[in-house]
Formats: C-alpha cells, structure tokens, sequence
C-alpha cells in the first residue's frame, strides 16, 4: 500500500516501489510474516522465509547515525555446511560469503537481502 501520489514521487521512492525483487518478497506464495529475529541498539535483524527455502533478511537501523548489523546464514534459518549467495534487494549485487551476514547501515535505513544457499 502506497499513500503517496505517484505521479510526484521522486525517482528513489518510483524506484523502490517498483522494484520487483522487493514486490516478490512480498508476494512470496507462502504468505510468511517477517518476524524479529535479534536487536541491538538501533540495530534490528528481521527475517522472513520464502517459498523456496531462502530467506529475506531486513537490516534495519532505526537510529540517525550509520550502525554495522550482523547476524548469519544459521540464525536466520538456513542450513549448515557451504556457502550462501547474499542478494542485496536495494542495489541488484549479489555476493558469497560462508555465512557472516553483515552491512554498514545508514541512518533510518534498511538493507535489504535474500539468502540462499550454494555459493
């Protein structure tokens, strides 16, 4: 739900309201709620999982200053062993880690991620 007039929207808010990796997430067919997962400070590790066995993962700063939130591919539900494919959601990056997930935050900002397994 969108309460802005989009005809006037600038181009970020055009942007992320459009973006079709975000609307999947969304309207993942398994109907699953994004729930807490951990915080700190004005770090939060939200978590949401996915008809096909990723998950979505918010890192939310909710403070005004940039603030480093981690968590990993275990607690957010994926399982043990190999490496995990991060898709940032916001910037259409993707890359591999063996399991750490963290990013420098802005303030009053969210990265957006979908974690797989396989890298």
């Amino acid at each position: 739900m969108i309460s802005d007039d989009l005809t006037k929207v600038g181009r970020a808010s055009r942007a992320a309201a459009t973006n079709r990796e975000v609307i999947a997430i969304d309207q993942d067919p398994a109907g699953a709620q994004g729930t807490l997962l951990s915080a700190s400070g004005a770090g939060e590790v939200w978590v949401k999982p996915l008809s096909d066995g990723t998950r979505a993962v918010a890192l939310l700063n909710r403070g005004s200053t940039p603030t480093r939130i981690t968590t990993s591919a275990r607690a957010v539900g994926m399982p043990p062993g190999g490496g995990y494919v991060l898709r940032n959601l916001w910037t259409h990056s993707t890359h591999t880690g063996n399991g750490t997930i963290s990013a420098e935050v802005g303030g009053d900002s969210t990265v957006l991620l979908r974690v797989s397994q396989g890298a």
